[in-house]
């Protein structure tokens, strides 16, 4: 039982590294897509900062600032298939989720992304999406519970 709860830690605390580390490279993508220069990327276990220089328009900004959540989103996913494919299931699904959550906090106006965004477009309609879309999250992972409860994979 030790072994799993081990096992168990460091999937949360690799999740939530690796989860990180892939968000900013979502960013740092972007804003080489629209031809910025990206500076650093500070990756860490509480936060990650993508520290850039460019000129870019506010549909640009919104795309670059939304990246490092569309790439935890997709990340999540991806991992919680993965684990659906292999006998390390519970690993994979860890960190799935663990990428996953750090999307909606990410995207939530208060802080991080989600404050930018909210900077360029209000509080309000920004809420708006973090709900719908966390929302649509929880039904999926409902449905990736129920399936693996009643084994309708």
């Amino acid at each position: 039982m030790k072994k799993q709860y081990l096992i168990y830690s460091l999937s949360i605390i690799f999740g939530i590294w690796i989860s990180t580390l892939l968000h900013e490279l979502g960013h740092a993508v972007a804003i080489w897509l629209f031809g910025g220069k990206v500076n650093y990327i500070l990756p860490n276990l509480t936060f990650g900062v993508t520290g850039f220089t460019g000129s870019f328009s506010i549909w640009q900004e919104t795309i670059i600032y939304a990246a490092g959540v569309i790439v935890n989103f997709i990340f999540g996913f991806i991992m919680l298939n993965t684990g659906k494919k292999t006998n390390y299931e519970g690993f994979f699904d860890v960190i799935g989720y663990c990428s996953i959550v750090l999307g909606y906090i990410n995207l939530m106006p208060f802080f991080g992304d989600g404050a930018l965004l909210a900077e360029l477009w209000g509080f309000y309609p920004i809420m708006i999406i973090a709900l719908i879309l966390a929302m649509i999250g929880g039904i999926l992972v409902v449905k990736d519970a129920q399936d693996k409860k009643y084994g309708g994979r």
